[in-house]
């Protein structure tokens, strides 16, 4: 669907994790997810970043997974993050 809809944003909404990940979940978004939609055009992940102070530090591991040059953005809400993609 990415590369059919020439995506080049993903907009990862977390707002309402309330715990950590699991390491394997983690894992795969930095090794499978994103690298897959990177084959097809993806320039940058915003992240609705979650309330709740754990699951927050949870964002931040698997954002570290994330390479290959793709821009990483967190914002406060879903509103905030839509702003952005339309400045883009």
């Amino acid at each position: 669907m990415a590369k059919r809809h020439n995506c080049r944003h993903y907009v990862a909404d977390t707002s309402k994790v309330t715990n950590v990940l699991r390491q394997d979940v983690i894992a795969w978004w930095g090794s499978t997810w994103v690298p897959a939609l990177a084959k097809f055009g993806l320039r940058a992940v915003i992240t609705v970043l979650p309330k709740s102070a754990v699951a927050n530090m949870s964002t931040g591991s698997w954002q570290r997974e994330v390479v290959g040059g793709i821009q990483l953005m967190n914002v406060a809400s879903r509103a905030e993050a839509e702003s952005v993609l339309t400045g883009v």
